[in-house]
């Protein structure tokens, strides 16, 4: 048997170290992967806007 040098140990210890605490994210199906819809944000005002031009409006009728 050959005689290591320290250095030659530990990187030889280090490349088959598996990391064991931290644990992979389990994968996501496609229906749960959240996409962006550009129209959201414009409806969500609309109706923002709807609903206080409706409660505005019964306010002052009574």
């Amino acid at each position: 048997m050959t005689q290591r040098s320290p250095t030659q140990v530990v990187i030889d210890n280090c490349i088959f170290r598996v990391p064991s605490r931290s644990k992979r994210k389990p994968q996501q199906s496609p229906q749960e992967i959240p996409t962006f819809d550009p129209v959201w944000p414009l409806l969500s005002k609309r109706w923002l806007r709807v609903r206080a031009r409706k409660s505005y409006g019964k306010a002052t009728q009574i």
